[in-house]
C-alpha cells in the first residue's frame, strides 16, 4: 500500500464477513464521528486530517501531480518487456497479484493509454491479465476458480504467429 510503504497478508480470515451495530461505531469510533457531518470529499478529508490521519487523498493526488503519465500506445515489445519485469519484480518481492492500475502506473501511462494497451497485453499475457488484476503467481489465483471456472473470463486470443511469447 502506498508505494510498498505496507504489507497486507491476506489469509483465509480476510474473507470472513463482520457485522458491526452502526449506532454503536457511530457512538463510539472518533473517526465516524467526525465524518458525520461531513458532505463533500474534502469535508471528510478535512475531518480525517484534524483527527490526524494521514491524507490518502492528498497522496494520490500529490503523485497524481508529480507523474508523467501518457496515454500512448507502446511497442509490443517495450510493452511486454516492461510488463514482465514488472512482473519479476513482484515476484522477488513476493507479490501474487497486482492491481492493473499499479501496472498502468508503472507503465506510464494513464487510464486511456492503458485501455489503448490493454489488447496487446490480453492478447499476449492472456493468463496473466484477468481485470482488475494483473496474476503474478498463478498459484495465487488458479484458472479453476477464476469466475467461468475457465480462462475464457481472461478474454484469451491466441497470441500472434511468431510471436514466441508464452501466455
Amino acid at each position: 500500500m502506498q508505494a510498498g510503504r505496507s504489507v497486507v497478508d491476506l489469509t483465509e480470515e480476510a474473507t470472513l464477513l463482520h457485522r458491526l451495530d452502526l449506532q454503536a461505531v457511530l457512538s463510539e469510533a472518533l473517526p465516524a464521528k467526525a465524518l458525520c457531518g461531513a458532505t463533500s470529499l474534502d469535508e471528510a478529508q478535512d475531518a480525517l486530517v484534524a483527527l490526524g490521519a494521514k491524507s490518502e487523498l492528498e497522496y494520490e493526488r500529490q503523485k497524481a501531480a508529480d507523474s508523467e503519465l501518457t496515454d500512448r500506445v507502446l511497442g509490443t515489445d517495450a510493452l511486454v518487456g516492461a510488463v514482465d519485469s514488472l512482473a519479476d519484480e513482484a515476484t522477488s518481492d513476493g507479490v501474487d497479484l497486482l492491481t492493473l492500475r499499479r501496472v498502468a502506473e508503472a507503465l506510464g501511462l494513464t487510464a486511456e493509454g492503458f485501455v489503448a494497451n490493454l489488447g496487446i497485453l490480453r492478447q499476449l499475457r492472456a493468463l496473466q491479465c484477468c481485470p482488475p488484476v494483473w496474476v503474478v503467481n498463478p498459484e495465487a489465483w488458479p484458472v479453476a476458480l477464476r469466475p467461468l471456472g475457465d480462462a475464457s473470463y481472461c478474454h484469451i486470443h491466441p497470441p500472434p504467429a511468431g510471436a514466441g511469447l508464452s501466455t
